[in-house]
């Protein structure tokens, strides 16, 4: 059976969950909408987990019964995060077949969409962490803005739930600078930036062209200074640099 061109989810065979799955479920199935008929218990169990681990869940996240899965109902519709991940595996099987398995393919092999893609191993997709921080900060300023990113830096990082790369924070930045007019926000998200990455030129340049908007000219001067530590050619540091000195 193709599970793989069937759902658009590859699965993980032999991935096991902290309470064996398969142990308990019937050998044959009633009530299947988006799996075939004819999927055997070794390929449901396989499929089941793959789901279950990719969204970080056990099973009773979408059937009904207990944690340790005794007397499971797998057949019942009364949850409706059942019929969530039924819609999730029409949408992922529609568009590895429709879009993914129609691009030509590369030096490397498609990769198909699967729960993995969005969920990370949580049970619903994180927002962008540029988008927590923007809002936090137009909702109560700055500082508890940072401290946002902070927590969610401290719980999650290493996770692949939130992308802490540079350019978070430099995007949180401008999206506070030019769409919502809140450049003293917007100078503090490029600080804890430059805070975070004290080797790039980039990111010391971003906090002194914010400060230098604010007319804060010796702390931009200084970010500057150290942008051109790193890069002696950084044209934005050297721009902004002699228009202080002018």
């Amino acid at each position: 059976m193709k599970l793989v061109g069937m759902t658009g989810l590859v699965l993980l065979v032999g991935i096991t969950l902290a309470q064996p799955c398969g142990a308990q479920m019937p050998s044959e199935f009633t009530n299947l909408q988006v799996l075939p008929k004819t999927i055997t218990r070794a390929e449901l169990s396989t499929f089941m987990r793959g789901i279950a681990t990719e969204l970080g869940v056990q099973c009773h996240h979408c059937h009904v019964g207990p944690p340790d899965l005794k007397g499971m109902n797998f057949a019942t519709d009364e949850k409706p995060t059942k019929q969530v991940a039924r819609t999730m595996i029409a949408m992922t099987r529609a568009i590895n077949e429709q879009y993914v398995n129609t691009i030509p393919a590369g030096a490397e092999p498609r990769q198909p969409v699967r729960c993995i893609t969005c969920h990370r191993r949580a049970s619903k997709p994180t927002r962008p962490l540029w988008d927590i921080v923007v809002e936090t900060a137009v909702s109560s300023g700055a500082s508890a803005a940072v401290e946002r990113h902070k927590t969610i830096s401290d719980e999650f990082y290493g996770s692949g739930l939130y992308d802490f790369r540079e350019h978070t924070l430099n995007i949180a930045g401008n999206r506070l600078r030019e769409e919502r007019k809140l450049p003293a926000e917007a100078l503090a998200m490029f600080k804890r930036n430059a805070e975070l990455f004290p080797k790039s030129a980039n990111a010391m340049f971003a906090a002194g062209q914010a400060a230098q908007q604010l007319d804060n000219l010796a702390e931009a001067q200084d970010f500057y200074r150290k942008a051109l530590a790193i890069d002696p050619a950084h044209a934005g540091a050297l721009r902004g640099f002699e228009s202080i000195k002018r």
